[in-house]
């Protein structure tokens, strides 16, 4: 498991004007996300949130793999790097673990 610091995404608030703070645990995760929050996405509690700081190297979480996995599942299966990538998502670029990130 990655020990780095994961950093919510509050740039957006939820159906009901709360941003990524009030998710202090995944309790009511998806459940106020409207066309412009998504908890999953934005709030560490939720297992999303932005970049997760890895000593110098900071994961890029903005995007998924064709089976919807983030840099964090790369973190747990190194050996899954560059495999699952689409257009929108490459493991080599954006996660520490595949030897991405910044």
């Amino acid at each position: 498991m990655n020990n780095g610091e994961c950093s919510d995404d509050l740039s957006t608030s939820d159906a009901a004007g709360d941003d990524c703070t009030w998710y202090e645990d995944d309790t009511f995760c998806g459940e106020y996300d409207d066309f412009e929050f998504s908890s999953y996405e934005q709030c560490c509690a939720c297992g999303g949130g932005g970049a997760v700081v890895d000593g110098d190297c900071a994961s890029d979480f903005s995007t998924s793999d064709a089976f919807g996995d983030d840099c964090s599942w790369y973190q747990e299966n190194p050996l899954g790097c560059g495999e699952y990538d689409d257009f929108e998502f490459s493991a080599y670029d954006q996660c520490c673990a595949c030897g991405g990130g910044y």
